[in-house]
């Protein structure tokens, strides 16, 4: 099991009853039921090869997730981006920036989400799961599948 899942065997399982994944699964009813007209999308048979992804936000309306993704990075690194996509919604609606604001955007939009949801439902490794995801914008070259998994891999050791 990755460091980044600590002692939670069934985690990288989508049908997982693991904390992570009713964790996940009250995150989502909470976002929902603020009745911000967001929609959040399981992707994963639509476009199951961006998998590794996790998730993306697609307008400010429409959170895409790839709930497969969960076989690689295990139910709370799943959380943590749908937190951090959360609050690329949160941050258009106070700021108007958008992904044309690179880093900077990213990484408001990882404390705008930390911040706008209960504690209960973040992730305990929240700011280490960002830190991951955040390379994909601070690391020179290409940023595809195979270098995910290679980036994926180097990090979590």
């Amino acid at each position: 099991m990755p460091a980044t899942v600590p002692e939670c065997p069934t985690c990288t399982d989508i049908a997982s009853p693991c904390l992570h994944r009713q964790q996940y699964q009250a995150l989502e009813k909470h976002i929902q039921g603020l009745n911000l007209f967001i929609d959040i999308i399981d992707v994963s048979e639509q476009e199951p090869a961006r998998y590794w992804l996790g998730g993306k936000t697609h307008d400010y309306k429409v959170i895409w997730m790839w709930l497969s993704a969960c076989r690689l990075y295990g139910w709370a690194m799943l959380s943590s981006v749908l937190i951090h996509e959360y609050g690329h919604y949160l941050l258009w609606e106070a700021e108007h920036l958008d992904g044309r604001h690179g880093v900077e955007a990213e990484h408001k939009a990882n404390r705008y989400g930390h911040d706008g949801v209960p504690r209960d439902l973040t992730p305990e490794l929240y700011w280490r799961y960002r830190e991951f995801f955040l390379l994909s914008h601070t690391t020179p070259g290409h940023w595809d599948e195979s270098r995910c998994l290679q980036e994926y891999d180097s990090w979590k050791s």
